[in-house]
């Protein structure tokens, strides 16, 4: 089950993020001690959270606010589908931009191992990581953001 949706609006032409949220999502029963370690979320956030419709609704009024319904960046695949599942809506089309694979692309192109996760990509790529802790969310989400736009950035100044 989600607990936690972490999501940020970024203007790709500024490069700036716009918008930061996170948001806990009362699941009605306690975290596992793994889930809690590997998360830092307390039994008391998700407990205080929104239910997974008004979460979603959350981030779709944000989504309109900012026009940006599409394209959704995230690492690795399944994401927004699961958020869209757990929902029961569709709001987002039918899959996200997986930057995982455009970084896999681009590593193998240059001879750089593939295997790991967000962190090791993103220090492997020359820009580290940023924003506390590792599957929080929101620091997930800020990361990838800021993958994408290195790597966008490195197509871009590829001309023919």
């Amino acid at each position: 089950s989600i607990i936690q949706i972490g999501y940020v609006i970024l203007d790709t032409v500024s490069e700036e993020i716009l918008l930061k949220r996170s948001l806990h999502v009362n699941i009605g029963v306690p975290l596992s001690n793994y889930i809690k370690k590997l998360t830092g979320i307390t039994d008391e956030q998700v407990a205080n959270g929104l239910s997974i419709e008004d979460a979603f609704q959350v981030v779709v009024n944000d989504s309109v606010a900012f026009g940006c319904l599409n394209p959704v960046v995230q690492w690795g695949s399944g994401d927004i589908e699961h958020l869209q599942y757990e929902a029961n809506r569709v709001k987002f089309g039918r899959s996200g931009m997986n930057v995982k694979h455009l970084y896999q692309v681009w590593a193998e192109a240059n001879g750089i191992n593939t295997s790991g996760g967000l962190s090791k990509a993103l220090s492997r790529i020359g820009i580290g990581w940023v924003s506390g802790r590792s599957h929080d969310a929101l620091n997930d989400a800020e990361n990838t953001a800021r993958m994408y736009m290195h790597l966008r950035n490195l197509l871009k100044s590829v001309k023919s």
